[in-house]
């Protein structure tokens, strides 16, 4: 229901069409690293996230999950 939600709103729900190392590469410049970490949102359940701070060797494991 998500994906098809973001779809309709015109947000890219593929990801299969970025490189890994692209994708990787994009996000180690985003301007929310603080030091050598960076906080990212996990849906957890409708309605309810939660917040982790994760360094860059854990960013590559989320990356290729992806995949």
């Amino acid at each position: 229901i998500l994906k098809d939600l973001l779809k309709d709103l015109g947000f890219e729900t593929d990801m299969r069409r970025f490189e890994k190392d692209q994708l990787y590469d994009t996000i180690m410049i985003d301007k929310k690293w603080m030091g050598k970490g960076l906080t990212i949102i996990v849906p957890e359940e409708i309605g309810r996230c939660r917040l982790q701070k994760i360094d860059s060797g854990q960013l590559m494991t989320y990356v290729e999950n992806i995949f």
